[in-house]
C-alpha cells in the first residue's frame, strides 16, 4: 500500500466471492438496484443523411468517446443517447470496454448495440464507470462468457446489469472518484513523460545513425572528419573525402519474394521472414525469425543467404514504404511475398548495409519513390537507385561497432521507460480495484490533496510500492 492509504476500521463479508471482504457500512446490490437498463432503439438508414456522434466500440477503446460520423455509414440499430448514461461492452469483457457518455449538445448522439446501457440516477456514474472498468469485474464477466469465437467473447446483457457490486454511500462514492480522478492525473503525467523521453531516444537513435553512416562524424574522435566532398545524392549531402558513392543496383543484385500464407506458419522448422515482420520484428536486422515453415513448404518460399537485404515492397504510408533489415541469420532461411530482395556483389559488412539501408536518408529516398495512395508500393528497379555512402571496410566495422554500442545503451533505457510504464499502469489497476471495492480507504486522503499529492507525485516512489505491494 502506499503511505497514508490504510484499509476501513470495520470489514464484513461481501457474500461475494470474487469480491471478498468489503467496509461495514457499504452494501452489495445487484446493478441494476441502483442503475436501471435502458434502451431506445434508432436504425439510422431510415434518417436522411447527417453527422451524429457514435459511440462504438472501437472509438472508445481507442478514443475514450464517441466520434462523429456521417449516419448513412453506420449499419444497424443503435442506442439514442439522449443523457449521461453508462455503457458497458458485451464484447471481450476482459477488456473492460466501459465509457460514461452524454448527449452531445447540437447532434443526436446513438452507441453501439454491443453496450449494456445503464442509467446511473441513483449513484455517481464515474464511480460506476470506475467499478466496471476494474480487474475484478472484467475477470468475473469474463468467467460468464455465454458465447466465444477465435476473436470475440460475449457475456449476456443479465450478466452485467445484474452483478453483485459494492455500493458506497453517494458521498463516498464522489470521494473515491475524486481521489482516483487526482492520482489518475498524475500517474497519466508521468507516463506521457516517459513517452516523451522514448520518442526523443528514437529521434535520438535516427540522428547517431545518419551521422555514422554519411561520414558526418568520424566515430573514432567524435569529430568531423578532415576533408568532404559532394555526394551528387541530395540527401546524402558531403561526405567523407575518401568515401565511396554507389547506388544499390550498382554492386548488388534484386529479386523478388515469394511464398505461400500464413497458414504455412509453425512453431520450428525452416526460419521464414514475411513482409510484415519488416514493420513490427525487426529494426536493422534480422537475427532470429519470427515464424517458421516445414521443410516440403520451405521450397515454395524465396531463399534467403546472409547478408541479403529485405526490403517491404508495400505498406500504408509514403513515409514508411521500403522498410528494410539485413539477414543476419546463419543457415537455411527463407521469405515470403511483396518482399524485395537485395544480394550485394561487393564485399560490404552486413551490419553497416543494414544500418545504412534503414538510416534517414535512405527512408527519405525511398519515400520518394514509393507510389500508390491507399496502399504505397515500391519496386526493385526504384531501389536500384538508392544511394549510399560506403565508407572504406575497416571503417565498416567501426562505424558497426559504434552503433551498436550506443544504440543499445539507447535500447536499454528505452526499455527501462517502457518497463516503468507498464509498472505504473499495473500500479493503476490495482489501486482502482482497491478503491471501488474498499479494500483502502481514501476519504482522508481525498480531502486534502496534499497527501494524494505526496502519494503520487514522485514516480519512483509509486514504482517501488507496486514492487512491494
Amino acid at each position: 500500500m502506499i503511505d497514508g492509504l490504510k484499509p476501513y476500521p470495520a470489514m464484513k463479508d461481501s457474500g461475494v466471492e470474487w469480491l471478498g471482504q468489503v467496509p461495514e457500512h457499504w452494501n452489495v446490490e445487484r446493478a441494476d438496484h441502483h442503475l436501471s437498463v435502458t434502451k431506445k432503439a434508432v436504425n439510422l438508414v431510415d434518417l436522411p443523411e447527417q453527422k451524429v456522434v457514435h459511440y462504438s466500440i472501437p472509438n472508445v477503446q481507442q478514443h475514450g468517446k464517441g466520434l462523429v460520423e456521417t449516419s448513412s455509414s453506420i449499419e444497424s440499430s443503435k442506442t439514442v443517447v439522449d443523457r449521461e448514461i453508462l455503457l458497458v461492452s458485451k464484447l471481450n469483457p476482459r477488456m473492460g470496454t466501459v465509457v460514461l457518455a452524454d448527449r452531445h449538445p447540437q447532434l443526436m448522439t446513438v452507441a453501439s448495440g454491443e453496450f449494456v446501457v445503464m442509467d446511473p440516477r441513483k449513484s455517481v456514474g464515474k464511480f460506476m464507470k470506475y467499478v466496471y472498468a476494474s480487474e475484478g469485474v472484467r475477470l468475473e464477466l469474463s468467467s460468464r462468457v455465454e458465447s466465444a469465437t477465435k476473436s470475440h467473447q460475449r457475456c449476456s446483457p443479465a450478466d452485467i446489469s445484474k452483478l453483485p457490486i459494492p455500493f458506497p454511500p453517494l458521498a463516498e462514492q464522489s470521494t473515491i472518484v475524486r481521489f482516483l480522478d487526482h492520482a489518475d492525473q498524475r500517474i497519466q503525467r508521468y507516463i506521457r513523460a516517459k513517452e516523451k523521453l522514448i520518442a526523443l531516444l528514437e529521434e535520438q537513435k535516427q540522428a547517431i545513425v545518419h551521422q555514422a553512416v554519411t561520414g558526418r562524424v568520424d566515430v573514432r574522435t567524435g569529430r568531423p572528419y578532415p576533408a568532404y566532398k559532394d555526394s551528387g545524392v541530395e540527401w546524402l549531402g558531403r561526405v567523407p573525402e575518401h568515401w565511396d558513392v554507389r547506388r544499390l543496383g550498382q554492386f548488388g543484385a534484386f529479386s523478388k519474394g515469394a511464398g505461400g500464407s500464413k497458414e504455412d506458419e509453425q512453431a520450428e522448422g525452416v526460419p521464414c521472414v514475411r513482409y510484415g515482420d519488416l514493420y513490427t520484428t525487426h529494426k536493422f536486422f534480422i537475427e532470429q525469425s519470427r515464424a517458421y515453415v516445414s521443410d516440403a513448404r520451405a521450397v515454395h518460399y524465396a531463399p534467403l543467404q546472409f547478408g541479403d537485404v529485405l526490403f517491404a515492397a508495400s505498406g500504408e504510408t509514403i513515409e514508411e514504404i521500403g522498410k528494410s533489415a539485413v539477414n543476419l541469420m546463419e543457415g537455411p532461411a527463407r521469405c515470403g511475398g511483396d518482399v524485395i530482395l537485395f544480394r550485394p556483389k561487393r564485399k560490404v559488412e552486413p551490419r553497416y548495409l543494414g544500418y545504412a539501408a534503414g538510416s534517414p536518408s535512405a527512408i527519405a529516398q525511398k519515400a520518394m519513390m514509393g507510389r500508390g495512395f491507399t496502399v504505397a508500393h515500391i519496386y526493385g528497379q526504384q531501389l536500384k537507385r538508392l544511394a549510399v555512402a560506403l565508407a572504406p571496410s575497416e571503417e565498416q566495422v567501426t562505424v558497426v561497432r559504434f552503433l551498436d554500442r550506443v544504440l543499445g545503451q539507447m535500447d536499454a533505457s528505452m526499455l527501462g521507460a517502457q518497463q516503468q510504464i507498464s509498472l505504473i499502469r499495473e500500479y493503476r489497476t490495482s489501486l482502482v480495484a482497491a478503491a471501488v471495492t474498499g479494500k483502502i480507504d481514501v476519504r482522508d486522503a481525498a480531502r486534502m490533496f496534499s497527501s494524494v499529492e505526496e502519494c503520487t507525485r514522485d514516480a519512483g516512489a509509486l514504482v517501488a510500492a507496486v514492487a512491494s505491494a
